[in-house]
């Protein structure tokens, strides 16, 4: 399910695309940011994150560009914890005999509850509950790169790996 608004969310060629994927288009109000906090949370890390430490200089064509975001956003965004964790870690029970989760624990071995297959459709219309006012702030913050630019250290290191991994 997305939430999006503009012209280019609105072409017969996008919803013919997520009508082959069984994606269901929901059109926001415009100017209602609290039905977009995540692709407005989104944006702000790629502004402050990726688009800040960009170096113009270094990109000669979109394939450039394109190659250090993937790096970033693989280096980078999809390793930073989520503020909310604090840290902690779960762990999946798994039942070897009919290979399927069946519940959670936390790293002492305490559970967590069952581990159920999420139901999307209903998921998508639960009524959640609203943080804590105490933790107001959950900005997700990129390793500090000691003076370095970061979208070129996960690039060089992307690269690395990536080259490591064909050889």
């Amino acid at each position: 399910m997305a939430h999006v608004n503009g012209p280019a969310y609105r072409a017969a060629t996008l919803q013919g695309i997520c009508a082959r994927l069984d994606i269901r288009l929901i059109y926001c109000r415009p100017y209602a940011p609290e039905g977009k906090g995540k692709l407005e949370r989104w944006h702000r890390t790629f502004r402050d994150q990726f688009l800040s430490e960009l170096e113009v200089s270094r990109i000669n064509d979109l394939d450039d560009l394109n190659a250090r975001l993937w790096a970033w956003i693989e280096q980078v965004y999809h390793r930073t914890a989520h503020s909310s964790l604090d840290g902690k870690t779960v762990r999946l029970v798994v039942d070897p005999h009919v290979q399927q989760v069946v519940g959670v624990e936390d790293e002492e071995g305490n559970s967590l509850g069952t581990a159920m297959p999420l139901d999307a459709l209903a998921n998508c219309h639960r009524r959640r509950r609203k943080p804590a006012a105490a933790n107001t702030t959950t900005a997700t913050t990129a390793p500090a790169a000691a003076g370095a630019n970061l979208v070129e250290l996960a690039f060089d290191q992307h690269y690395a790996q990536t080259s490591a991994e064909k050889a």
